[in-house]
């Protein structure tokens, strides 16, 4: 395929002309076919008008929209589509206005609708119905044009299809205003379409005639993605595949999105650049398109004679620049203040002269319609230099080494030679436009404060399609994305710049869950030779983190410490890496180390807001989990004081202090951290179930049973509340029962809990050894504890989680053992023992947990000292005993 753009020739552009200004001169055939974004709201249109000529609702639409955004386009299609519509054929009569007529009473409007419709429907409708009405004064006339109107539609719906109706309804005034709403209101026949420009005060004040009447769209500019589907439409039209396949590469893509800077996304501008597009040569179009702007000028210079002349200053200085302008240059260069240029700027927003873009806080200008800017510079220069917009679109469309070639084939006395000419010379003078554009567009921070010196220099070398791949990805188009950054791999002229790319690729695939596809691209970049190691730091980072996520932590932990020993020792990437390594070691248990990964980022100057507190974060649940708990409050409270704008992590953070002071026994400050969450506005429902479940536990270990059951009763009665939190609340209850005594209220407590767990993946180990550590306490009775442990045994056998008991009490049993001396009598573990194996002696799912049982109480009773004795054990036993018992494995 040829790299330069494709053109058409001249003599293939027959099969439509397409009417810019006038699209209801275009064959609607064309209009259909070129049509987007718009036709869902372009069915639903006429869906409405549908329903006014077949039901008795009346529907009265209105689109809003500046010039050139299609909604000519669009009207234009709705009336072709009616038309051929047979559900409306005998019901529906439609005049459709001309664009620029004037209307300044409601008589003159009704006889223009007349005049529609004689032109439309000849039969139906002649002048000479209404020739007496010239002979009458004005309220008679307007009494006998209204009856001849509705004797002629007779059961028919009338459709009033008007353009500028903001135009219109500021011309008939307030009178004008209210005997047309009363006219509409006392003949319940007619319907509307209309366009505006802008919403007049006749819609918005609330006191106004046609407050909320009419059902209105604001149309929406073109995005990137749309134009490009646009100029296919248009190519297709014209029978050129070449000029649709060049469209869909990331070349076709970067000169959409740069036109996309110059157009603003408005329809006009493209369907007016396609034709340049679509030509052989400039001189075919220069000169039609010229004639275009000396016609245009007088509207545009009428335009601006309305406004008042600050308004008229601030237009002409942002037809005159090249970009978009703050308010305080504006206002700099005026000669005026900015708190004056603001108010003006509110005006010309609200009458559709210009748009505001926002960066940050600060309110950046330009011009609603770019041809407006082409009519005021053609009026300023006296010269006849070619002209910005097309000077720009060729800087846009065309590389360096093709303008060349079309300068060099240009004709010496061809317009289209000063074109090139300018366009060349203001590269040469000001870079490449098409990159700065693209640059501009994907909004990067990092670049906007650069100089253009730096600019250039990060960005030299990078290939043009990399562009466009980042602007597909930050535009949610990462399929797109992923083709362009295949076109920049195979384009990558450098070592270095092949491993940019592929990582690049890489993370992408990442991102859209193609870790296999990640992982090839990310160790396609780390073999590639003859390449710095510091460019290779972002691959190791990135293939360390998909190691990291199939379970190959000790693999990833070497990726992350390549990554961070090759790292910019300032740069961003080394606190994510740091980040990441923590967590691998977080995983792997060896928490000291991983609090030195978090420390690190925590101290590191460059470090983010975000980074530090995530790392504050992970390190108090380190600290909490090697039970420094002061160390782990200091974190955690430290993330409460730098984070106060990320809500959701100020709720997490205080869920997690407030389980630390419960660990601490400090449960009147756990209460105070639970009851923040549950009070807070920010937090979601299963947040705030989860804080009333600890709230309740801590208010049960003072002793306040009444306020732990008003929390426990409010869960498991919420059924909004997770299955998960409800169950793991019951099994609480069932605890606290049972310490007090209440073994049957304990048991329905389990029997509801266990029935809730049977919908959950897993019950929460947790409870169920608290639970166990109850009936190992509360009696010594071996009848007693018998009938307790028969009775978990039928229940969790019941409800298939026999296995999480079977742990539950092998786990029990090495926390005893963990806690040291002194022991349990003799008699009390042999008893314990004893009760459970006569217990479950009839449960053969629960054998294997009773032998692991009986060895470690054999074991514990013998003073904790002989492992012989575990020796009694197979070797897959034997290590689940040693991990309960906190024992480490004995050498082979």
């Amino acid at each position: 395929m040829s790299t330069s753009p494709p053109v058409i020739p001249s003599s293939s552009i027959e099969p439509g002309t397409l009417w810019v200004f006038t699209p209801s001169r275009t064959d609607p055939a064309h209009l259909e076919s070129i049509l987007v974004q718009r036709q869902g709201l372009l069915q639903d249109a006429v869906d409405r008008v549908v329903d006014s000529a077949t039901t008795g609702s009346k529907h009265y639409q209105l689109f809003v929209g500046p010039r050139g955004c299609g909604k000519s386009h669009l009207v234009s299609l709705i009336v072709s589509r009616l038309g051929k519509d047979e559900r409306v054929h005998d019901r529906l009569r439609i005049a459709w206005l001309n664009e620029d007529e004037t209307s300044t009473t409601l008589l003159d409007l009704l006889l223009k609708i007349h005049a529609a419709l004689e032109a439309r429907y000849p039969a139906e409708f002649q002048e000479a119905q209404l020739a007496e009405a010239y002979e009458l004064k004005p309220a008679q006339a307007l009494d006998f044009v209204s009856a001849r109107l509705l004797a002629a539609l007779g059961s028919h719906t009338l459709l009033v299809v008007t353009e500028n109706l903001d135009a219109l309804l500021t011309s008939l005034g307030d009178s004008g205003q209210k005997q047309l709403r009363a006219f509409i209101q006392e003949n319940a026949c007619v319907c509307f379409v209309a366009t505006a420009q802008r919403l007049v005060d006749a819609m918005t004040h609330r006191d106004n005639p046609f407050h909320g009447f009419f059902h209105t769209e604001h149309l929406k500019p073109l995005n990137v993605s749309e134009a490009t589907e646009l100029l296919k439409n248009i190519a297709t039209l014209h029978g050129k595949q070449d000029v649709v396949e060049f469209l869909s590469t990331s070349r076709g893509r970067s000169r959409v999105q740069a036109l996309h800077h110059l157009s603003g996304g408005n329809h006009r501008i493209y369907i007016v650049l396609s034709q340049f597009i679509t030509r052989e040569t400039m001189d075919s179009l220069l000169v039609p398109f010229m004639k275009m702007v000396d016609e245009l000028t007088p509207y545009y210079q009428e335009r601006l004679r309305w406004l008042p002349a600050q308004q008229r200053k601030i237009i002409e200085h942002l037809c005159r620049a090249e970009g978009t302008v703050p308010v305080k240059e504006i206002a700099k260069r005026l000669f005026a203040t900015p708190q004056t240029i603001s108010s003006q700027l509110q005006d010309l927003r609200e009458m559709g002269y210009v748009t505001a873009n926002q960066r940050g806080r600060e309110s950046l200008y330009e011009i609603s319609e770019p041809l407006m800017r082409i009519c005021v510079e053609v009026k300023e220069t006296s010269n006849h230099e070619p002209l910005r917009l097309l000077v720009d679109f060729l800087r846009v469309w065309y590389d360096d080494k093709d303008l060349d070639e079309r300068l060099g084939a240009a004709d010496s006395a061809s317009e289209s030679r000063a074109y090139f000419e300018a366009a060349i010379s203001k590269n040469k003078k000001e870079g490449n436009l098409r990159v700065k554009l693209l640059l501009a567009n994907l909004g990067i921070k990092e670049l906007e404060k650069m100089t253009d010196e730096m600019r250039a220099k990060v960005t030299a070398n990078l290939p043009e399609s990399s562009l466009v791949a980042f602007k597909c990805l930050t535009d949610g188009d990462e399929q797109g994305c992923l083709e362009c950054l295949a076109e920049a791999i195979s384009e990558a002229g450098t070592p270095e710049l092949r491993a940019r790319m592929l990582t690049a690729r890489g993370v992408v695939f990442k991102q859209v869950g193609k870790n296999a596809e990640a992982l090839r691209d990310f160790e396609a970049a780390i073999d590639i030779q003859k390449v710095e190691m510091k460019e290779l730091a972002t691959a190791h980072m990135e293939r360390g983190l998909i190691k990291a996520h199939n379970g190959h932590l000790a693999e990833a932990i070497n990726d992350y410490t390549f990554a961070i020993t090759h790292a910019d020792a300032s740069s961003n990437l080394k606190c994510m890496t740091l980040f990441n390594r923590g967590c691998a070691y977080t995983a792997l248990r060896d928490l000291k180390r991983a609090i030195m990964d978090y420390t690190e980022v925590i101290n590191h100057k460059e470090a983010s807001i975000e980074q530090v507190t995530k790392s504050l974060c992970q390190r108090g649940l380190n600290y909490f989990n090697l039970k420094y708990f002061h160390k782990a409050i200091a974190d955690f409270t430290l993330v409460l004081k730098k984070s106060k704008s990320n809500k959701a992590l100020n709720i997490s953070t205080l869920s997690m202090r407030g389980v630390v002071h419960a660990n601490m026994g400090k449960y009147q400050n756990a209460i105070d951290d639970f009851t923040a969450v549950i009070n807070s506005d920010d937090a979601d429902k299963d947040e705030i179930a989860r804080a009333k479940h600890n709230r309740g536990i801590a208010y049960f270990s003072l002793k306040n049973l009444k306020k732990a059951f008003i929390d426990f009763d409010n869960i498991v009665e919420n059924l909004d509340y997770s299955v998960e939190t409800r169950a793991d609340t019951y099994l609480v209850l069932a605890t606290v029962h049972l310490s007090e005594g209440q073994k049957k209220q304990a048991f329905k407590m389990l029997e509801q809990g266990l029935a809730l767990n049977s919908t959950c993946s897993s019950v929460c180990r947790e409870y169920v050894y608290d639970l166990i550590g109850v009936v190992f306490s509360v009696g010594l009775n071996p009848t007693g504890r018998k009938d307790t442990i028969s009775l978990l045994l039928e229940l969790f056998d019941k409800h298939q989680t026999l296995p999480f008991l079977g742990e539950a009490v092998v786990q029990h049993m090495g926390r005893v053992f963990q806690e040291g001396a002194p022991f349990p009598s003799t008699d009390n573990l042999e008893g314990w023992a004893a009760a459970w194996e006569k217990a479950g002696e009839s449960v053969p799912d629960f054998r294997l947990s009773l032998r692991l049982l009986r060895t470690i109480v054999n074991f514990v009773k013998a003073g904790g000292q002989d492992r012989t004795i575990l020796l009694d054990l197979a070797a897959p036993e034997r290590a689940i005993v040693e991990q309960a018992l906190g024992l480490s494995a004995e050498p082979g």
